[in-house]
């Protein structure tokens, strides 16, 4: 078990590999055009220090807060324990991974990845203040640094619409899944809101059904879509949350 300390791994290759093999279908059109990896990284880096209070003034804290508090009230959380490992895929500056540790007082470790070093730094402060042991890896979400069926929940936000093949994270999701295991994912929306952020960040929103048909591909189930934050909140017209569980024996 780690320290209550957060270190940052790298691994001995670089994360920030070349773009997949759907980078045409994803990628097609000057409002489709996604930045390389790299670039984004460096995005990432230079907007990490003001981050969290950016998600602060878009709701997202009590967003999280309010979804993970009806998640534990529908059970979807209730084998989480003191051994319960947790992973979040792109985590940022922890906001979504910090609000499962609050909802969820048992979880006392969390795993998480990111191409960011600047944001994993602010990781780690962040789960750190929250009294959560964490082990921090400088990687990418399609190929994930840990063994098959590790974690009990994996929890990911704002990272598969910056890829130009979503597929590729989502199955790694589910390999590091133990089966029956649950999955949260909050993606953007398309719409006016969005497109404003887009200019900046050119990520490419999946459509509701179109992310929930990936994930379904790619290993999962039982899954189903809601609004996230309530209605006069910025998260709400920003962001959606889909839910699923991983194919096979266990939790679900």
């Amino acid at each position: 078990m780690p320290t209550t300390t957060a270190h940052i791994r790298a691994r001995e290759a670089s994360p920030l590999g070349p773009r997949g093999r759907m980078a045409n279908v994803r990628a097609r059109g000057p409002w489709r055009r996604l930045p390389a990896p790299t670039d984004l990284a460096q995005h990432y880096d230079a907007a990490a220090d003001r981050w969290h209070v950016q998600m602060q003034l878009l709701g997202y804290p009590r967003a999280y807060a309010t979804l993970f508090g009806l998640l534990r009230a529908e059970g979807w959380l209730s084998h989480l324990d003191r051994t319960t490992p947790v992973l979040d895929c792109g985590v940022g500056t922890a906001v979504l991974g910090a609000a499962v540790a609050h909802a969820v007082p048992a979880v006392r470790w969390i795993a998480a990845v990111d191409i960011s070093i600047g944001m994993l730094t602010r990781a780690a402060a962040s789960l750190r203040a929250a009294g959560v042991a964490a082990d921090l890896r400088h990687a990418d979400a399609r190929r994930l640094p840990f063994p098959d069926a590790t974690f009990d929940l994996v929890v990911s936000a704002h990272m598969l619409e910056h890829l130009d093949e979503p597929e590729a994270a989502l199955r790694e999701m589910a390999r590091v899944l133990r089966p029956g295991a649950p999955l949260v994912i909050v993606a953007a929306r398309g719409g006016l809101a969005n497109g404003m952020i887009r200019l900046k960040w050119r990520h490419v929103p999946l459509s509701r059904w179109d992310l929930a048909r990936r994930i379904e591909l790619s290993g999962f189930r039982h899954v189903r879509t809601a609004p996230i934050g309530p209605l006069l909140r910025p998260a709400y017209w920003l962001s959606r949350v889909h839910l699923a569980v991983k194919r096979g024996d266990g939790l679900a």
